[in-house]
């Protein structure tokens, strides 16, 4: 198998170079775009406002980001037992 250095840039992985034939490739999977739970509606968290709720513990419960420029927000909620998280929604729209 190929040896390929990856780097960390920005949000972002970029395959560099493959380092067993010299050829050259660019990937890059952003971690700020999002896209919601039914597929329709995708986002960028990078672009559009932030805000979180918590809870008595101050474990984050939702994450929102928006509204975007059609007007629609997005939302995460976290789930908490007994100060575990147990896991996320997945986005909706809100």
């Amino acid at each position: 198998m190929a040896d390929i250095k990856f780097s960390v840039l920005s949000g972002a992985f970029k395959v560099m170079r493959d380092m067993l034939n010299g050829t050259y490739a660019e990937v890059v999977a952003s971690a700020n775009i999002v896209t919601d739970s039914t597929g329709q509606y995708t986002f960028d968290k990078a672009s559009l406002p932030s805000a979180a709720t918590y809870d008595a513990n101050n474990n984050i419960v939702t994450v929102t980001y928006g509204p975007d420029a059609n007007g629609r927000s997005f939302r995460k909620t976290s789930t908490w037992t007994n100060g575990v998280w147990m896991g996320d929604s997945a986005w909706v729209v809100v």
